[in-house]
């Protein structure tokens, strides 16, 4: 990728290695901001089902933080010196892609636990309510595929 249009906040680069999931990069990212005041929080939970027919497999009864504390490892490539941020979780992420006609793009968000919820903000400024849920639910795709053994796991929906 060359460098893409960063929309809704900042972010100085992307550390570590990026991970790849249908539409998005994602990477964790160094000194990431989002566009205004306070961000908006969508409840990973929330998605399940949705992540779960997306990777045709099953869905965990509950998505905590010690799941995704669990995964986030070979799920979102989350090295060992990256490890101090998933206990509080509290990672700075950015997913980046291709848009339209061939505009790359780079979305800064962030996920945090909140009494045992994993939560997604984003700038309240945007992206559009469609970008933001594809962003979710396509890391909560890798989350999901690594929790259930990667390209060997079994599928639910064959």
């Amino acid at each position: 990728m060359r460098k893409p249009e960063i929309r809704f906040g900042t972010f100085e680069r992307p550390i570590g290695t990026p991970v790849y999931a249908d539409q998005y990069w994602f990477a964790v990212a160094s000194s990431v901001r989002l566009d205004g005041e306070a961000p908006i929080w969508t409840d990973l939970g929330e998605y399940m089902d949705v992540i779960a027919a997306r990777v045709e497999r099953a869905a965990p009864a509950v998505v905590s933080a010690d799941w995704v504390r669990e995964h986030a490892p070979l799920g979102l490539g989350i090295s060992r010196r990256f490890k101090s941020r998933l206990n509080p979780l509290d990672l700075p992420l950015v997913a980046m892609g291709v848009e339209g006609d061939a505009t790359e793009v780079a979305y800064p968000f962030l996920v945090r636990e909140h009494n045992d919820r994993v939560m997604c903000g984003f700038s309240m400024a945007g992206p559009a309510p469609s970008i933001r849920d594809g962003i979710v639910v396509e890391m909560g795709a890798r989350l999901l595929w690594a929790a259930e053994g990667g390209f060997l796991g079994p599928r639910t929906n064959r």
